[in-house]
């Protein structure tokens, strides 16, 4: 399978990948000609110097080990010794590959959602936790086209392009949003046991955990049926679209904190300062900066991505909006509100 990332970077998969990625990816299904880099299946039996936190380095070359597989990351291919899992491979993997060839590009990977909605652009950087997710859904429900939820490549000319992730539902996502689990899960086995284990998962994070052995049975409860599912757009909004490519209009950076104006006028050096932070802390990118910077391969600093931000965000109107430290329906519904103002 070939695909060309955001028009920008050609990646060749010779392997057989997770049913859920390979369909994030279809997105951005192309013949290529000759790969920027290349990922395959392989034999690994040089692990290198150990580092720790199941990193090692070799010359020309860097490798992770999990559970599930190890990963041999070279300056154009990746080896995969074993059965890659979505998520690691995908977010601790890809990611930071995609990136060194981005950088040099003017590209990078943002923390963020967006969506396409009444002819703008609409890009919400934010820290973990702040409700982006939740955003981009309201967006969606008054019908809006799916840009990103939770990362989105970025360029320094003001283009936005979709990264290979589709709509990421957690527990709390459900909670806020209840209409949407019948969209998710709507009939047979599969929504009897998506049930289940929200119920178990629900169960243990409202047990009080007042004794040895109710927070055993609590931790047990979180970690067993931990709650999320990732589903095209499409599932969970018929009709809805995807926007593969867009220049950016406005951004919002989101904020937990009180005792502001709900949205404020920004700057693109401001919101680049805590977009590239965001970014650098969820992808755990000082880690592997810094791991591939040991075995030679190329690298890039937190200041050549907060400099591609900053060229980003100078093509959008810039805003901060303040949400406060927790929110329910309502008051996400009312942040909302106030962001249409601003955008139509």
């Amino acid at each position: 399978m070939d695909c060309d990332i955001g028009d920008v970077v050609k990646v060749r998969f010779g392997v057989d990948m997770p049913r859920i990625l390979r369909e994030e990816l279809s997105i951005w299904k192309k013949d290529i000609g000759n790969p920027d880099l290349t990922v395959e299946s392989g034999k690994i039996p040089e692990l290198g110097i150990p580092l720790g936190e199941g990193f090692y380095v070799s010359r020309g070359s860097y490798q992770m080990r999990n559970e599930r597989a190890t990963y041999s990351i070279h300056s154009d291919r990746i080896v995969i010794d074993g059965t890659p899992a979505h998520d690691f491979f995908r977010g601790r993997v890809l990611q930071p590959a995609f990136n060194r060839f981005l950088v040099p590009k003017g590209w990078c990977t943002a923390h963020a959602s967006g969506v396409a909605f009444d002819g703008k652009t609409v890009v919400f950087p934010a820290f973990g936790g702040t409700g982006k997710t939740g955003l981009m859904l309201e967006f969606m429900i008054d019908g809006a086209d799916f840009v990103a939820d939770d990362h989105v490549l970025l360029g320094s000319d003001g283009a936005i392009a979709v990264y290979p992730r589709w709509i990421h539902l957690l527990e709390y996502n459900f909670r806020m949003f209840p209409e949407l689990f019948d969209r998710a899960f709507p009939s047979g086995e599969e929504r009897k046991r998506a049930e289940r284990r929200l119920r178990r998962y629900r169960t243990g994070l409202e047990m009080r955990g007042s004794n040895a052995l109710s927070r055993i049975i609590k931790r047990n409860l979180i970690s067993r049926y931990y709650f999320e599912c990732r589903l095209p757009p499409a599932d969970l909004f018929p009709g809805a679209k995807v926007q593969r490519m867009g220049k950016v209009t406005h951004a919002f950076l989101l904020l937990r904190r009180e005792g502001r104006k709900l949205i404020e006028d920004s700057t693109a050096e401001e919101l680049a300062r805590m977009a590239s932070a965001s970014g650098w802390i969820n992808e755990n990118a000082w880690i592997y900066n810094t791991v591939a910077e040991l075995s030679g391969l190329q690298h890039h600093s937190l200041e050549d991505r907060r400099r591609i931000l900053e060229r980003f965000f100078r093509h959008a109107e810039c805003f901060e909006v303040s949400v406060g430290e927790s929110y329910d329906r309502k008051g996400l519904d009312g942040i909302y509100r106030e962001i249409r103002s601003y955008i139509s």
